[in-house]
């Protein structure tokens, strides 16, 4: 049973309404003859993504073909993903280039009442199918596929576009020609063949094996034109080898991989300084635009050319040592003491004497992320940062870092290219590890610290758990566990829509075999960032006895907001508005009791999300701690959480 809170209270009527929209997403594609706003026809379903799908269609007055893209019927209300589509069919129709596909109109049908684009029909394979199929590119393919594509990057650059998802399923060649290379997706939609997803969350957009630093938030973290010639260079790299460059894995091992040039021993000798240039980890070390890789030039093409000029180097060295000599005599007069000569000169300086005091070198500097102990939950996935070490100064060798300690199964250290030491896995065993983690700079002497992790136990009903985690996908998504037995399971979701709570329910019942009791909570595009923010369900944060209690489910605009939490002393209240603004409340201790009553006022029309938060026994405290910092500690078990929710009206 689906409940979802609205400003009109509680809609008990939404569960009968998601079967038929469950029924309806089942069906599948748009039948073929459907027209749209009686100009086109669709033909077939070529390609389907995660927010979009694309069909083959016919304008009906003239018969050509043409490419349909259209928002899918879940995310058609979705304010968001319409305004993603909307800014692609923009993009799209300032720009004109022979290697960028043509974009010519965007509508909403009344019927079908979903925004879609009419566009070129590109087709023909993907590169990456190319590639997969017919094996590497000989240099005279390469150039004519380098000319084009990065021609029209250098267009959609020069417009103040940034592609910012380059990878070889998003150049299409047409009729099978790399002369007929075509770019496509600069928005929302995602080639239907391609194995990776397209991530858009933040600042970060992209496939990830095809991301350059910054979209890491590396390097500045702006991401740039600069950007976009790096993902080509990997794009060309594995153009040029036949093979795909590894630049993914964990998290720590794909930001690793970018703090270096990748190995290119199989991009051909000819063509390699040109991909060492675009992969450059530091944007300003890259080509300064697209239109310089389209215009760049081997320097010698062939080895008669590098034995020509390095035999004629040579030579005129010879030539001019043996015409100077007698010029260098004559102006010099007689020859300089050969290197079998004494010269008599000034006696050497003293030697210091040995006992002399030197200054030991100091030892790195270190910072931790969290104190101890770190606390994981049970089948928890996490990638923490525990500890970063920094040399003292910038001149001062490379630093080497060391950790020690059995980790529970599950769980393994990773060093990133910035000197953080990652915990990584997820736990599958309960236990208790103590790390040592030691770092040393040159001569330094080492700098050394301990930290405890544990592991809990597993907690009860961990599977439905379990259930409950792999059924809740998408963006702008988190729920929590207020109830759990067996054949029972009682939990609240935050969303954006009434779309990701209807898929948890019917993936939940088709798994476990009985239906979830939900309590939806709608929130505002803004509020997602905090959602965000949340550690993931399996984290100790959540198994809090704390429980927040609201004297109004609906409060008037500017009116008072007032509560209580129940067993929450020692815990601040904070409130999050539908800007996605945090308002701390004025917290008052009943001292007869464990509990504190709040007050806050309600200063903005929408959903109100109510946080508790507190530091668990045993963790260092501070009374100055925002709500992003309790977060922060939230992902390494050291505070608990209670949540409540209100809807301000007017």
């Amino acid at each position: 049973m689906l409940v979802i809170r609205t400003a009109h209270g509680y809609n008990s009527r939404v569960h009968s309404w998601s079967r038929s929209v469950i029924s309806f997403q089942d069906q599948g594609a748009l039948p073929p003859g459907t027209t749209l706003n009686g100009v086109y026809a669709l033909d077939r379903r070529i390609g389907k993504g995660g927010m979009g799908e694309v069909y083959s269609a016919r304008e009906i007055e003239s018969g050509d073909t043409v490419a349909i893209k259209m928002v899918l019927p879940e995310h058609s209300q979705n304010d968001s993903v319409v305004s993603l589509f909307r800014r692609e069919a923009g993009t799209l129709n300032r720009l004109h280039h022979e290697a960028i596909v043509r974009y010519s109109v965007f509508a909403v049908d009344p019927e079908v009442r979903r925004p879609y684009m009419a566009m070129e029909f590109a087709e023909g394979p993907s590169l990456g199918a190319q590639i997969a199929s017919g094996g590497a590119l000989d240099e005279a393919e390469f150039d004519i596929l380098r000319r084009r594509i990065a021609a029209g990057f250098a267009t959609a650059h020069k417009a103040g576009i940034v592609h910012r998802d380059v990878s070889p399923d998003n150049i299409i060649l047409i009729g099978g020609s790399l002369a007929n290379a075509k770019i496509i997706d600069f928005g929302i939609a995602r080639n239907v063949d391609g194995p990776e997803a397209t991530l858009i969350a933040g600042n970060f957009a992209g496939k990830p094996r095809y991301a350059a630093p910054e979209q890491f938030g590396l390097q500045g973290g702006e991401v740039t034109a600069q950007s976009d010639i790096y993902s080509l260079g990997i794009v060309f790299a594995e153009a040029l080898s036949g093979r795909s460059l590894d630049m993914g894995g964990t998290q720590a091992e794909t930001l690793a991989k970018r703090d270096k040039v990748p190995d290119l021993s199989a991009v051909p000798a000819n063509v390699r300084p040109l991909i060492e240039w675009m992969l450059q980890p530091k944007p300003s070390n890259r080509p300064a635009s697209m239109q310089e890789v389209a215009d760049w030039e081997p320097r010698a093409s062939g080895r008669s050319k590098w034995i020509y000029a390095s035999v004629a180097a040579i030579a005129a060295a010879v030539v001019g040592l043996v015409l100077w000599q007698p010029w260098v005599q004559f102006l010099e007069g007689p020859q300089r003491p050969g290197v079998d000569e004494v010269v008599e000169g000034p006696e050497d300086p003293p030697t210091p004497p040995p006992d002399d005091p030197v200054e030991p070198p100091p030892a790195p500097e270190i910072a931790f992320s969290a104190a101890s102990p770190v606390r994981i939950g049970f089948g928890e996935d996490v990638s923490l940062p525990l500890v970063a070490f920094s040399a003292v100064r910038e001149d001062d060798p490379p630093l080497g870092i060391a950790a020690s300690g059995a980790l529970p199964d599950g769980l393994s250290l990773v060093e990133s290219p910035s000197g953080t030491m990652l915990l990584q896995g997820r736990a599958t065993t309960s236990g208790a590890a103590t790390l040592r983690f030691a770092a040393t700079s040159g001569e330094s002497p080492a700098t050394d610290h301990s930290l405890d992790v544990q592991v809990l136990e597993a907690p009860p009903h961990f599977e439905t758990r379990s259930l409950l985690r792999e059924s809740a996908t998408g963006p702008c998504l988190f729920w929590r566990a207020i109830a759990l037995a067996a054949g029972l399971a009682e939990i609240e979701v935050f969303a954006r829509s009434a779309d990701p709570m209807i898929a948890l329910d019917a993936a939940f019942k088709a798994r476990a075999g009985f239906e979830a009791q939900i309590q939806g909570r709608l929130v505002s595009e803004r509020q997602c960032s905090f959602l965000a923010k949340l550690p993931t369900p399996g984290n100790p944060a959540y198994l809090s006895n704390m429980e927040i209690s609201l004297d109004r489910d609906e409060v008037a605009l500017t009116a008072a907001v007032t509560g209580r939490v129940a067993r929450g002393t020692g815990a601040q209240v904070f409130l999050i508005d539908a800007d996605g603004a945090i308002l701390p409340a004025q917290v008052d201790v009943v001292p007869t009791a464990d509990r504190l009553s709040f007050r806050s006022r309600a200063m903005k029309e929408g959903p109100l999300i109510v946080i508790a938060a507190r530091f668990l026994a045993g963790t260092a405290q501070s009374v100055d701690y925002d709500l992003d910092q309790f977060l922060n500690l939230a992902r390494y078990g050291q505070v608990e959480l209670a949540f409540g929710y209100a809807e301000v009206r007017p």
